[in-house]
C-alpha cells in the first residue's frame, strides 16, 4: 500500500477516535450515525482492497441496521463499540507500517 494513502487512512481513523473520546459519557451509550458507519466501512474497504492478506484480521464492517434505525440516520453500533474498532484498526495499521 502506498505510504501516503496509509497515512491518510490512519489520519481518518485517528480523527474519528478523537471525536469518540471527546464525546460525553451519555452519548457514548448511543448509536453512531449512518455517515460515521459508512466512513468507517470505507476505510476498511480501502485497506482490504490494498492489502487482501490482512482482510481477515480487520475488524468487521458495521452492518446495515433495522430499517427504522437506518431511517433515523443511526447505525446498529454504539460509540464505545466503534471506539474499540478504531483502536483495533490503528494497532493493525501500526503493524502494517512497521513491516514496510
Amino acid at each position: 500500500m502506498d505510504k501516503m494513502k496509509l497515512k491518510i487512512l490512519r489520519a481518518r481513523i485517528t480523527a474519528t477516535l478523537k471525536q469518540l473520546q471527546a464525546a460525553s459519557e451519555r452519548s457514548k451509550t448511543e448509536n453512531i450515525s449512518v455517515t460515521t458507519k459508512n466512513d468507517f466501512n470505507s476505510i476498511l474497504d480501502s485497506i482490504a482492497e490494498a492489502l487482501p492478506d490482512v482482510k481477515a484480521s480487520l475488524p468487521e464492517r458495521i452492518p446495515l441496521g433495522p430499517m427504522l434505525l437506518e431511517r433515523a440516520g443511526l447505525a446498529p453500533l454504539k460509540f464505545l463499540d466503534l471506539q474499540l474498532k478504531c483502536s483495533q484498526l490503528l494497532e493493525i495499521l501500526d503493524l502494517i507500517e512497521s513491516e514496510q
